[in-house]
C-alpha cells in the first residue's frame, strides 16, 4: 500500500487513517509513506493546500505503534530542497505559517527534478533525517499466511 502526502491533510484524522492502512493491510505486507517533514517549514513554499501537520521522524514513528508495525525505513529526502526553504523563509522574515506556496518558472522546476534521483540516492544512502519530506516503509505485523494457489 502506498499512501503518499495524506496524513497531513487537514481533512484527514491521522489516526483513523493509519488504523485503516493497517486494516486494509495483511500481515507482512508492505507499506510505503511519504509526509512533509519538519514543523518549520509548515504553510512554506513546500506545502500544498490543506497541509495543516509536518513531521519529524520521531511524530512518525509514535502513529505505528510498534506492536502493530516493524518500521523498515525512515529517512528524509528532498535534502536539497530543505536549506532552500528554510532560507526563503528567512529572507522573506516569515514565521512558519505565513505564507502559501510561490510559484516557480519551469527552468527552475526543470533543474529541480533533475537532481530528484541524486538527491533520492543521497538521502538512502546517508539515512539522513531531514529533508523536505520523510519516506517510511514498514511492514504490517502479524503472523503472514501464505497466498492460496
Amino acid at each position: 500500500v502506498v499512501c503518499l502526502d495524506v496524513l497531513d491533510q487537514e481533512s484527514v484524522d491521522e489516526h483513523l487513517a493509519v488504523a485503516e492502512l493497517g486494516r486494509v493491510l495483511r500481515p507482512g505486507g508492505l507499506l510505503i509513506v511519504q509526509v512533509p517533514a519538519s514543523e518549520r517549514l509548515l504553510g512554506s513554499a513546500g506545502s500544498f493546500p490543506g497541509s495543516v501537520r509536518r513531521y519529524s521522524p520521531g511524530r512518525l514513528r509514535e502513529l505505528f505503534p510498534e506492536e502493530s508495525w516493524r518500521i523498515d525505513l525512515l529517512h528524509g529526502w528532498n535534502s536539497i530542497g530543505y536549506p532552500w526553504a528554510r532560507l526563503g523563509q528567512w529572507l522573506r522574515g516569515a514565521r512558519p505559517g505565513q505564507w502559501g506556496p510561490v510559484g516557480r518558472s519551469a527552468a527552475v522546476s526543470d533543474f529541480l527534478a533533475s537532481l530528484g534521483s541524486w538527491d533520492a540516492a543521497v538521502c538512502r544512502a546517508l539515512r539522513l533525517c531531514w529533508g523536505t519530506s520523510l519516506l517510511q516503509v514498514a511492514t504490517k505485523a502479524g503472523r503472514t499466511v501464505p497466498p492460496v494457489p
